[in-house]
């Protein structure tokens, strides 16, 4: 099987390329059927945006340590783009969305606070095993998870323990992250989105690397 959203950043990085034209469906399905033929080309596109990127030669390819970004162009939802650089997992939007925070989403000022809020809360329904969608309906009320963990396991645990047992999981992935030999470095978006700007908002992705360095040390620093 193919991951839907790492292959149609894929093709566009292909249409980037030149190799067919945006919004050409056809060709679209043309690419994928060469992945399920697998083609010289099938086989690139098959190893996903990163890697296409680099063997066609694309400046403008949307990934964060080889994951690629979701519907969520990060020069117009910033917070979105703060959580794609500073997440371990990579452009992972599940990992604290913003995009329906009331907010102006093109100001990068308070984004990096936004996500780190929705990184921690997320997480906690990540380690708990709750769906990220359950936050329609519990909101910020944790004592509502807490409630549930006791009521199926007997534990005797509060909103407390369920913020400090999240940010504990984060940090661990940050540090199996730099076992691995990533960097503060890579906890950045591709060039392309800081220097090429998004033509309907004519905005680029400006938030400061000291904000995105502040977000991930909010998690690894922790003991």
């Amino acid at each position: 099987g193919i991951d839907t959203m790492e292959m149609g950043a894929a093709i566009g990085v292909a249409m980037e390329a030149g190799v067919a034209d945006f919004g050409d469906s056809e060709a679209a399905i043309g690419l994928l059927d060469e992945v399920r033929t697998g083609t010289v080309l099938g086989r690139v596109l098959g190893a996903g945006a990163a890697v296409a990127g680099k063997v066609l030669g694309v400046l403008n390819v949307p990934v964060v340590k080889g994951q690629s970004m979701a519907a969520y162009d990060p020069r117009a939802i910033k917070g979105m783009g703060v959580t794609y650089a500073t997440s371990p997992m990579g452009a992972d939007h599940t990992a604290g969305p913003t995009a329906r925070a009331q907010v102006d989403h093109a100001d990068p000022e308070g984004q990096p606070e936004l996500s780190l809020k929705m990184q921690k809360l997320v997480s906690i329904l990540d380690f708990t095993g709750l769906c990220m969608f359950t936050v329609g309906s519990i909101g910020t009320r944790l004592e509502i998870v807490a409630d549930l963990i006791e009521g199926r396991f007997g534990w005797d645990v509060d909103a407390e323990w369920l913020r400090s047992t999240a940010v504990e999981m984060v940090g661990d992935e940050h540090r199996f992250n730099e076992l691995a030999g990533f960097t503060r470095h890579d906890d950045r978006l591709p060039e392309a989105f800081t220097i090429r700007e998004l033509p309907e908002l004519e905005t680029t992705f400006d938030v400061p690397d000291r904000e995105l360095d502040r977000v991930s040390a909010s998690f690894r620093d922790v003991p």
